[in-house]
């Protein structure tokens, strides 16, 4: 009885985590489709127009760096 127990346990876990997994994969792939979209018409106003890549971080850096300039009055 234990052995079903923990059985149960150990597949109602993996089957959570394949979940997570599943829905943490689906929110990068909109983040890392729509940031760089954005990131294209802001960059140009800084002078680096066309300049992006389908990455996350260079999404969040991109970012950073524009309201640091907003900022500091240079944007």
């Amino acid at each position: 009885m234990v052995l079903d127990e923990r059985s149960a346990a150990l597949l109602q876990n993996l089957q959570q985590v394949k979940s997570l997994t599943m829905a943490g994969a689906f929110c990068n792939g909109l983040i890392i489709s729509f940031i760089p979209a954005l990131l294209l018409v802001f960059m140009g106003d800084v002078g680096f127009e066309g300049t992006t890549f389908g990455d996350s971080d260079f999404g969040v850096v991109g970012i950073l760096i524009l309201m640091i300039m907003k900022l500091l009055g240079l944007s």
